[in-house]
């Protein structure tokens, strides 16, 4: 599958974003089994740039797996 333009990462669901107060951080998305969109931020102040980016990665492949485990059938075409 092709990466998507605006795709920052690298990994497919994960991106960086700055908030208006200057805050950075990698943001994990994914789309529930209820079609809501949902993505978790580490701020990239708190844990570190390296850091900040492996928990997005990680935490986004739990909630694949979760789903998958529901049966609901997940692929990197679900690009939230």
């Amino acid at each position: 599958m092709k990466k998507r333009s605006t795709n920052n990462s690298g990994v497919t669901g994960v991106y960086f974003k700055k908030n208006v107060s200057g805050h950075t951080f990698w943001t994990a998305s994914w789309r529930e089994d209820d079609s809501r969109n949902r993505s978790k931020s580490f701020m990239i102040e708190k844990y570190g740039y390296d850091e900040a980016f492996n928990l997005a990665c990680n935490f986004r492949a739990t909630k694949i797996e979760e789903l998958k485990a529901k049966g609901f059938e997940y692929t990197d075409r679900h690009i939230a």
